[in-house]
């Protein structure tokens, strides 16, 4: 099973991200998804090189190459453009004099669609040449980030000994683990850990997508970017509360160091509300005096230092932070909870509840229709009762309806046999669910 190995022992089981992505996969996109798998499955190395470790900086990244790669299902832009994608699209109507150009002179064609619509009469950042250049087809998207433009092949082609971006562009295509590296090289170029770090999904759509996290323009697909990104913040938290090995917890540490040690300090810093800053492995004046002020607030000698006693007594208080954090979640959210992590058995209750209410409903219904025409004449001549005797004659009538002996009446019975049995199941669902839902909050249910 493919898995992102990290070097504390833990292993990522990407396909179980992939399985949350939207859309069916079919014929040759299954191929795709399947070699993306493998190259992130192996990408860990490449990632924390670029200091993507932590489960923000990982999910904000991944979250943005799924979005450009239609959730791993091309590794290469595809501009088929329709004439409903011009109607819709006001960028694009913009890089055509009309709707009859495009139509007679451009549909059909992703060719001569990238040649005009990144040419440098309308992109000029992308350091492609004209129309006739060929440049707008030959440098199109690419890769994890669907990398695009002359310049940026350019800016990116030493990071592999021999490959050559520019003289073969196809390779970013081809070799989807080389494209994963030039994403995180890009991601890094751009400092998008430090927005990661803040949440910050806006900046960095636009950095991926614009190519400038301070750009006033809306990146497209926005909603799916923010979305996607908590969606795999969230998965690689659940997979590890701290993504990167851990360190030498029993090492004093000091201001002015950068180190993991100082990351990890910091990420507990963070958790407690003491630390404001972004969390970027450097013991600053920040996180010196965050650090004094939860030394102040433990009885902890105030002098700056993350002694190996501050450490402990931090990681345990975050950690106690986090368990908490979680059983309010349980507790405030239980079935939507339950539902994120597939745990779908309280849900399948309240399913097999409502079934139950169908079947008992159904069932009321018949033998309502059936029994009508039985008790139409005693539920009459109820009105009428005046006396014990007369009392006692309407209920010898009714005895009759719904006497078993006779088979007139078998189906009328049977009718609200089933209305019995859908109720059962009803009230037995209902229990179902109580369980499964104290059984979550209890932490028994995982």
């Amino acid at each position: 099973m493919p898995s992102f190995q990290l070097p504390n022992g833990k292993r990522v089981d990407i396909k179980r991200l992939v399985r949350e992505l939207p859309g069916a996969w079919v014929g040759w996109q299954n191929k795709n998804r399947a070699n993306w798998v493998a190259a992130l499955s192996k990408s860990w190395r490449v990632l924390d090189h670029y200091g993507i470790n932590t489960p923000n900086r990982l999910g904000f990244f991944f979250a943005q190459g799924l979005v450009e790669t239609s959730y791993l299902r091309a590794s290469v832009e595809r501009l088929n453009y329709s004439l409903k994608n011009y109607d819709e699209t006001g960028w694009f109507q913009n890089r055509f004099d009309s709707r009859e150009q495009f139509e007679h002179e451009y549909l059909g064609s992703e060719e001569r669609i990238a040649n005009r619509i990144y040419s440098s009469r309308y992109v000029s950042d992308l350091g492609n040449g004209d129309e006739a250049s060929g440049d707008g087809w030959r440098f199109r998207g690419r890769g994890f980030f669907q990398l695009t433009g002359r310049y940026n092949y350019g800016r990116y082609n030493g990071l592999i000994p021999g490959v050559d971006l520019v003289q073969n562009p196809d390779v970013l295509g081809d070799d989807l683990l080389l494209s994963i590296k030039v994403a995180a090289a890009y991601w890094a170029d751009r400092e998008l850990n430090a927005y990661a770090d803040q949440d910050d999904a806006v900046a960095i759509s636009r950095a991926v997508n614009l190519g400038n996290p301070n750009s006033r323009k809306k990146p497209n697909h926005l909603a799916d970017r923010k979305k996607w990104s908590f969606e795999c913040v969230r998965f690689f938290g659940e997979t590890s509360t701290q993504v990167t090995a851990p360190r030498d917890p029993s090492r004093e540490v000091h201001s002015s160091e950068e180190s993991d040690d100082v990351r990890e300090i910091q990420q507990d810093l963070k958790a407690l509300g003491y630390l404001d800053g972004t969390v970027d492995g450097v013991f600053g004046p920040d996180t010196l005096d965050a650090l004094r002020r939860f030394e102040r607030d433990n009885d902890l000698p105030e002098d700056g230092v993350a002694s190996a006693e501050d450490r402990q007594l931090l990681a345990e208080q975050a950690q106690r932070l986090e368990t908490s954090a979680l059983q309010r979640e349980r507790n405030e959210k239980p079935e939507r909870s339950m539902a994120d992590q597939g745990l779908h058995q309280a849900v399948d209750g309240k399913s097999l509840g409502q079934a139950g209410t169908s079947v008992a409903g159904t069932g009321a219904v018949a033998a309502g229709v059936e029994a009508i025409d039985d008790l139409a004449a005693p539920v009459a001549e109820l009105q009428e009762v005046v006396s014990d005797e007369e009392t006692m004659g309407f209920l010898q009538r009714v005895w009759s309806a719904l006497d078993p002996r006779d088979p007139g009446n078998w189906t009328l019975l049977l009718l609200l046999i089933l209305v019995a049995v859908g109720g059962y199941i009803y009230w037995r669902s209902r229990r179902v669910e109580r369980e499964s839902v104290d059984a979550y909050r209890s932490g028994r249910l995982r």
